[in-house]
């Protein structure tokens, strides 16, 4: 049965908190797919995008988001 830690959602995820909630999830939870969420070329997703239990999204969440297909996630704002 999936949890809501399964599929974490971490907007602003290129920044301090965000960089740090995403590895930390990585390294101490057993999330499958963490969805990291920040403005487009924000370099410091750039870490984890060889990692393949991370889903880099760069967006601008000011834009309409029902466009875009998540699946079942949970949610870490930040």
């Amino acid at each position: 049965m999936n949890t809501l830690l399964d599929y974490p959602l971490v907007t602003g995820a290129g920044g301090f908190i965000g960089r740090n909630l995403v590895q930390y999830l990585l390294e101490n939870t057993n999330a499958k797919v963490i969805t990291a969420v920040d403005l487009p070329n924000n370099g410091h997703l750039r870490q984890f995008r060889d990692n393949p239990r991370v889903n880099v999204v760069e967006a601008d969440l000011n834009f309409n988001i029902s466009n875009v297909k998540f699946g079942k996630i949970g949610r870490a704002h930040v």
